[in-house]
């Protein structure tokens, strides 16, 4: 299981990627993440 509560990141040269996320992915699911370029997909990808 993943579980992100209220995630929040900010990159070193002070850009805001995340703002206070939270999800839930059980075990067995699939996650699709889309969106336009610049959205935070990528950075999702890093938390995990």
């Amino acid at each position: 299981m993943i579980v992100f509560e209220d995630v929040s990141l900010v990159y070193p040269n002070g850009v805001h990627a995340l703002s206070n996320i939270s999800l839930n992915v059980a075990r067995g699911e699939f996650l699709f993440l889309v969106g336009s370029t610049g959205q935070g997909k990528s950075s999702v990808l890093k938390c995990i």
